[in-house]
């Protein structure tokens, strides 16, 4: 069945919905007057071909149904009504395909021309028909096959719905209904020849006739129906696909406008820094910012923010802009004060490395414990120093800093929830206690970022579940 997204779908492309429709009944309408043309050539080639065997013939020579013909009056009323009547239909057709459709622009006024269009090629087809039964040339008039044959053919082609369908259809039935009480006399026979029956129930027949015709009209609502129904759901793939193709390819350009907020992996003094970034959709809200102040101290910021995709980017790319502005006023600022000047929806770590003394400063406001890993492969974390970003009102916000010294040979290891709550096939998190198992790993590999993404990637068959963000500082 139909998924709620799929019959949304033209609803989200409104203007690419309607320009489509409105090219495909343009195209349609023109093949419409076509076939009706095509049609009335065969129509009045067929008369002229009848009309030729029988003047050709004796009468007594001819089939059975040249000769039924024959005694409705052909040779005087057949041949001339018919080449009236395709005078007119072609002049009609001519009108509307040529001259009326191209002043008219939308679908609404184009299925307008073409609702009277079919009402004036009926009320041709419906006058000479009225016509043929009161001079005598034919014995029965019935609507029902030139209704049928009129709104079916039209459904079969033109890409209307149900409704619209209907527009030229109910002043044809009203028309036909009022010849036909006025024409049929006793079960809608005219008599011509002979002796004309009065019945006082001569108008029930035909009034019950018109009353059940908008029946005949059902088979070509089912086929609009079936039509449109078919179009919008494949137009809704096709627009969902090409939406997805355009906006894979938007993201993707955004993601490198976005990751070029980034730094490079550095070696400034006796500081090496480095990081590895793997968002879990095209964009996400892990962010690391690093810089040196004039006194050559290392400062590195590193953001979760809350949610994941665009929102999470938007949002970094404006901290982005908030860091740069707060580290431009005071470039000494402390990490405390970093914190308490970008009080947003954000799990942010700042710290400080001094390189000549190896002096460390962290202030962690609900980020993951930060890893420090000794020179004999021993670790320690480094706990959250202050609450949540955002979780309390900044009047009542307070942070402390954690000072600790980082030796020559020991790194620093900073991860964001990517990491910690990555999940294996059977839900289990990799958490702190795998995180510090895997830092103390002897001997160190040459880049702690690479090796911790590896370990992940085992751990979660590849599949991500949050942001994952590695920087490391040695």
């Amino acid at each position: 069945s139909e998924s709620a997204s799929e019959q949304n779908l033209p609803g989200l492309f409104r203007g690419e919905y309607e320009r489509e429709m409105e090219r495909w009944f343009r195209t349609r309408f023109l093949l419409l007057c076509a076939v009706f043309a095509l049609l009335e050539i065969f129509a009045l080639g067929t008369y002229l071909l009848i009309w030729w065997a029988s003047s050709m013939q004796a009468p007594e020579r001819l089939v059975p149904a040249d000769q039924a013909v024959l005694r409705q009056g052909f040779d005087s009323l057949t041949l001339p009504a018919a080449f009236a009547s395709s005078v007119a239909h072609f002049a009609i057709l001519a009108v509307f395909a040529l001259i009326r459709t191209r002043r008219v622009e939308t679908r609404e006024a184009l299925v307008h021309e073409a609702s009277w269009m079919i009402v004036l090629l009926g009320g041709v087809h419906l006058a000479l028909e009225s016509v043929a039964a009161l001079l005598g040339a034919t014995e029965t008039f019935s609507p029902v096959q030139s209704i049928f044959f009129w709104h079916f053919s039209a459904c079969l082609i033109l890409p209307w719905s149900p409704r619209e369908s209907l527009r030229p259809m109910v002043p044809r039935i009203v028309a036909y209904g009022v010849a036909a009480l006025l024409l049929n006399q006793h079960g809608g026979v005219v008599q011509v020849r002979g002796e004309v029956l009065q019945d006082s129930g001569w108008w029930i027949e035909p009034l019950l006739s018109t009353l059940l015709l908008p029946l005949v009209l059902i088979p070509g609502m089912v086929a609009c129906w079936w039509r449109l129904s078919r179009h919008r759901r494949r137009f809704g793939r096709r627009m969902a696909s090409q939406g997805f193709m355009e906006l894979r390819r938007e993201l993707s350009q955004a993601r490198k406008i976005h990751e070029s907020l980034f730094p490079h992996p550095s070696k400034h003094e006796d500081v090496e820094f480095d990081l590895l970034y793997r968002p879990m959709r095209e964009l996400g809200g892990d962010f690391v910012q690093a810089w040196t102040d004039p006194l050559d101290r290392f400062h590195a910021v590193v953001i979760d923010v809350t949610g994941h995709g665009l929102a999470a980017a938007m949002t970094v790319n404006r901290l982005a802009g908030e860091l740069d502005r707060i580290r431009a006023e005071n470039p000494l600022i402390s990490p405390s004060a970093v914190l308490a000047g970008v009080l947003l929806m954000s799990i942010p770590r700042v710290l400080t490395i001094d390189p000549h003394t190896g002096r460390l400063v962290v202030a962690n406001a609900g980020h993951p414990a930060a890893v420090l890993r000794r020179r004999n492969g021993g670790v320690e974390s480094r706990e959250s120093t202050a609450y949540l970003l955002g979780a309390i009102a900044h009047t009542e916000f307070e942070v402390t800093e954690e000072v600790t010294w980082l030796q020559p040979g020991e790194t620093l290891i900073l991860v964001t929830d990517g990491v910690i709550e990555a999940r294996d096939r059977r839900g289990r998190v990799f958490g702190e206690s795998r995180l510090r198992e895997a830092c103390s790993r002897q001997p160190a590999p040459p880049r702690w970022s690479e090796f911790l993404a590896s370990q992940i990637d085992q751990w979660s068959g590849g599949i991500l579940h949050d942001d994952l963000l590695i920087a490391t500082m040695s």
